[in-house]
């Protein structure tokens, strides 16, 4: 949902189940980053420029990865 008027876009991914339920913690943070990755090219909407567009889908691509090296102790099911 954008609120365009107070700079927000609420984003709500839908993920898949299987996934989400019976999935490795790394395969779980990979579908929930992918699901989030689906609003970048909404964002231009908000005025965020190309670059910061790009930035965005950056970051979440070697989110994994950093939170897994940096979170060891994370918990996992």
């Amino acid at each position: 949902m954008l609120h365009k008027t107070e700079g927000v876009y609420d984003c709500a991914p839908i993920l898949n189940y299987d996934v989400s339920v019976d999935a490795r913690f790394e395969d779980q943070l990979e579908e929930y980053l992918r699901g989030i990755a689906l609003s970048a090219p909404h964002l231009a909407v908000l005025d965020a420029s190309p670059e910061q567009i790009e930035e965005f889908k950056a970051i979440l691509a070697s989110a994994c990865k950093r939170i897994i090296a940096e979170r060891p102790d994370q918990t996992r099911h």
